[in-house]
């Protein structure tokens, strides 16, 4: 039987492949601590109720099917991280950075996001009834079709946000920015809207419960 000897060329380029792929590096693992330095970590489906993380660090890290109900992510770096399909139900998200964050279908109901920065974040279908996002940045997010029932954005920053289908049901957005905001379709059913700056940059008055009454 004859063999076949494959040219060298080929099997130096499979070895440096090989090579290649042995050295690029692996998205880090990391446990969930206060002030923990975990940029890029690899924390996708994990399961940790109630962690304390206070202040960490996980910029770009994949959370997405992560389970952290009642988790302490304070002052967290979360620019550009991957939350989708989450679980941060009852979680305390103060002043945390979510720029960038995905955040689609996350399932956040009683999260507090009180002056978080949310802008530019990608939050469609995300499930925050009750949520507390009042001070939060939230502009130029996408809102589309999330689930807002009865949540807090009074004097919160939606200008230039997608609320396309978004349910705000009895939701507060007393003061709140929606210039250049895009509300095709919303549900306004009972929703405090005085004081808030509407799509054209005119103000909402007083009875403005709704709908924006600027007359």
């Amino acid at each position: 039987m004859t063999q076949v000897t494959k040219p060298l060329s080929f099997i130096a380029a499979v070895a440096a492949l090989a090579a290649l792929l042995a050295s690029a590096p692996a998205a880090a693992a990391c446990e969930l601590a206060p002030g923990v330095k975990c940029p890029g970590a690899a924390l996708d489906h994990v399961m940790a109720r109630d962690v304390n993380a206070e202040g960490a660090d996980l910029s770009g890290a994949n959370l997405s099917h992560a389970y952290l109900p009642g988790a302490n992510l304070r002052g967290a770096n979360l620019k550009g991280a991957n939350l989708s399909y989450a679980n941060l139900v009852g979680a305390d998200l103060t002043g945390a950075n979510l720029e960038h964050a995905r955040l689609g279908h996350l399932r956040a109901r009683d999260v507090i996001l009180f002056k978080a920065n949310l802008g530019g974040a990608f939050m469609e279908r995300a499930y925050l009834e009750t949520a507390d996002l009042h001070e939060a940045n939230m502009a130029g997010a996408n809102l589309a079709r999330s689930y807002l029932k009865g949540a807090d954005l009074h004097d919160a920053n939606l200008e230039g946000a997608t609320l396309t289908r978004a349910d705000l049901t009895f939701a507060n957005l007393k003061g709140a920015t929606l210039k250049g905001t895009t509300i095709d379709r919303v549900k306004w059913i009972g929703t405090l809207l005085k004081g808030a700056v509407w799509t054209d940059g005119t103000t909402c008055g007083d009875g403005s419960i709704g709908r924006c009454r600027t007359e």
